[in-house]
C-alpha cells in the first residue's frame, strides 16, 4: 500500500515538472507565431462613372485654355513680301538659307529655351508645359526645313530601302515577303519595310517647288525670332497675362504649319515613317 502511495505520488511530481515547465516556455521572450491580420478591404460606396461633363472638366484644368492674339496670329502667319524671289537653287542653298535660323534655335535652347522661360518665373512656372511644346515644336519645324532641303530633288534612300531594293532585282516583292517571314521576321514589320522600299524608289527623283520650300522658310524666320524675343523675357505679374497670350499664339501658328502646310506634314510624316532596320541576316 505504501509502495502504491509513492508511486502516485512520483506520476504527480512528473505532472507538476510538465506544468512547470510548459509555463516557462510561455513566459521566454520569443514571440508567439501568430496568423497575419485580415486585410482590411476598402470598399467605395459613391459610383466610379465618369460623366462627360466630368471628363472635359477634368482635361480643361489640366491643360487650361489660353487667349490668343489674333493680330499676333496673322503677323507670325505671314511671311514678308518678296520671298519668292529668293528662292534657292539647289539643296546647298536651301540649308544655307535654314542654318541661321538653326542656330539662333540651338542658341535659345541651350539657354534653356522657352520652357526656361516659363521655369525662371514664379507667375508662369505652373504653365512650362507649354514652353516644353514650344521648343518640341520650333525643333520639328526647323528638322522638316532641313529635311525638304535635302529631299527636294529627290528622297535618298535609306540603308533598308537599298538592301530590299537591291534584293528586289532577283526576286519578286512577294517571295522576298515570303523569305523574310520564314527567317523569323513578322509579317507585319515585313509588310512595313516593303511599303518603306516602294514609297522611297517612287519619291528618289521628285521635284519639290524650292520657291514653296523658301515661303516656308520665311514664315520661319519670323517664328524663329518671335521664340527667340519671348525666350529672354523677363515675367512678373504686370507681364504674366501678355506672355502667356503670346506664347500660346506662337504655339498655335507653330501647330498649324506643321499640320495643315503641305510639304511640313510630308516632311514630318516621312521623318516618323522610317522603320527600324531589321536584323535578319540578309
Amino acid at each position: 500500500m505504501a509502495l502504491d502511495y509513492r508511486w502516485m505520488q512520483g506520476i504527480i511530481f512528473a505532472l507538476a515538472l510538465g506544468f512547470l515547465a510548459a509555463c516557462a516556455e510561455e513566459s521566454t521572450d520569443e514571440p508567439q507565431a501568430r496568423m497575419p491580420d485580415k486585410e482590411h478591404t476598402w470598399v467605395r460606396k459613391e459610383t466610379v462613372k465618369k460623366t462627360k461633363e466630368d471628363f472635359f472638366a477634368a482635361k480643361d484644368k489640366a491643360a487650361p485654355q489660353f487667349t490668343i492674339d489674333e493680330e499676333l496670329k496673322k503677323r507670325l502667319s505671314t511671311p514678308p513680301a518678296g520671298d519668292e524671289e529668293q528662292a534657292p537653287a539647289d539643296a546647298a542653298a536651301c540649308l544655307n538659307r535654314v542654318e541661321p535660323m538653326d542656330k539662333v534655335r540651338m542658341a535659345v535652347q541651350r539657354a534653356g529655351g522657352a520652357w526656361h522661360a516659363f521655369e525662371r518665373s514664379p507667375e508662369v512656372r505652373p504653365f512650362s508645359s507649354q514652353g516644353i511644346q514650344i521648343d518640341s515644336q520650333t525643333n520639328k519645324m526647323v528638322f522638316a526645313f532641313k529635311h525638304l532641303c535635302d529631299s527636294a530633288r529627290g528622297l535618298t534612300k535609306t540603308g533598308l530601302a537599298i538592301v530590299l531594293s537591291h534584293r528586289l532585282k532577283s526576286k519578286s516583292r512577294e517571295e522576298l515577303k515570303k523569305e523574310l517571314i520564314k527567317l523569323g521576321e513578322a509579317e507585319a514589320d515585313v509588310d512595313k519595310w516593303l511599303a518603306h522600299q516602294k514609297y522611297y524608289a517612287e519619291n528618289s527623283n521628285r521635284d519639290l517647288s524650292y520657291t514653296s520650300i523658301a515661303s516656308l522658310i520665311s514664315k520661319g524666320e519670323v517664328l524663329i525670332g518671335f521664340y527667340d524675343e519671348l525666350s529672354k523675357r523677363q515675367v512678373d505679374a504686370a507681364t504674366k497675362d501678355a506672355f502667356l497670350t503670346d506664347t500660346a499664339t506662337l504655339l498655335l501658328v507653330l501647330n498649324d504649319m506643321l499640320a495643315s502646310e503641305k510639304y511640313m506634314a510630308l516632311a514630318l510624316k516621312e521623318d516618323n515613317a522610317v522603320p527600324n532596320e531589321f536584323l535578319s541576316d540578309m
